[in-house]
């Protein structure tokens, strides 16, 4: 039987170097990510502030119902439906949480994984019943997050791939993309504006839940 490949000393410190490198690119990039969605989230609550006031507005409030198409509404099962929506919300948020703690739990171990196999000089180990871990090298690429390099890479698929493969890798986030149309609709000050190549805005009614101090 043919035995795994052993690693030098010196690649087990080149791959060491690397990972951590590679590592300390991830958590940059996490965090880097996270800013720009925090950021995009911030511009679309300013932007639709007033939209959302106006339509807010014209919600009926339960003093101003029509007496007469109220009479079939039942206020208890509308009373128990908001205490589900609660309930429901609520543990959504804490699965969301506790999904984000045993990712981080996860790849803490599977660093710890790495160290070990990297200080006995093993690139694979098996666990009988279990199954097999084994350092792969694997290179990684990160969408730019400069302009000038965003056009770089766009003029490299374009001049190698033409501008439909282009379109088809750069996609608009949908959270920027509607606080880019906010300001541009403040902006022409024109109820009626649509953006090139995008479909009329719609004015959705969203369910605001607002939790008692």
């Amino acid at each position: 039987m043919k035995k795994p490949p052993y690693l030098t000393a010196t690649d087990i410190e080149r791959m060491n170097k690397a990972y951590w490198a590679e590592k300390d690119k991830k958590i940059n990039g996490i965090i880097s990510q996270f800013a720009n969605e925090m950021r995009a989230r911030m511009l679309e609550t300013f932007f639709t502030k007033e939209l959302k006031m106006s339509a807010e507005e014209t919600a009926p409030s339960l003093q101003d119902w029509n007496t007469e198409k109220a009479k079939g509404v039942n206020l208890g099962e509308l009373d128990a439906l908001v205490i589900e929506y609660k309930k429901r919300r609520e543990a959504r948020e804490a699965a969301e949480e506790e999904s984000t703690r045993l990712y981080k739990l996860m790849e803490e171990t599977k660093v710890s994984i790495l160290r070990i196999l990297m200080d006995a000089g093993k690139s694979k180990y098996p666990v009988d019943g279990v199954g097999t871990v084994s350092i792969v090298n694997k290179y990684v690429v990160r969408t730019p997050k400069e302009i000038t390099a965003l056009r770089a890479l766009r003029g490299y698929i374009i001049s190698k791939y033409g501008a439909e493969t282009a379109d088809q890798m750069f996609t608009v986030n949908h959270q920027t993309l509607n606080s880019f149309f906010n300001k541009e609709k403040e902006a022409v000050e024109d109820p009626s504006f649509v953006l090139p190549g995008c479909e009329a805005p719609t004015l959705e009614q969203q369910l605001r839940f607002t939790k008692k101090d």
